[in-house]
């Protein structure tokens, strides 16, 4: 798992959890099963007026 750093014509630069750099070809990534992992962030803020 990572996340995409960069999308070339040719290639596909990804960043893995463990800070390395892996480099896919795109033909690779159009012809096999790609799931998406995603994240949502969720932030609660609690506003106190006096």
């Amino acid at each position: 798992m990572g996340s995409v750093h960069e999308i070339n014509m040719f290639s596909t630069e990804l960043n893995t959890i463990d800070s390395k750099r892996v480099i896919i070809p795109n033909n690779i990534i159009t012809s096999t099963e790609v799931t998406n992992f995603h994240s949502w962030i969720s932030i609660s803020i609690r506003w106190i007026h006096n």
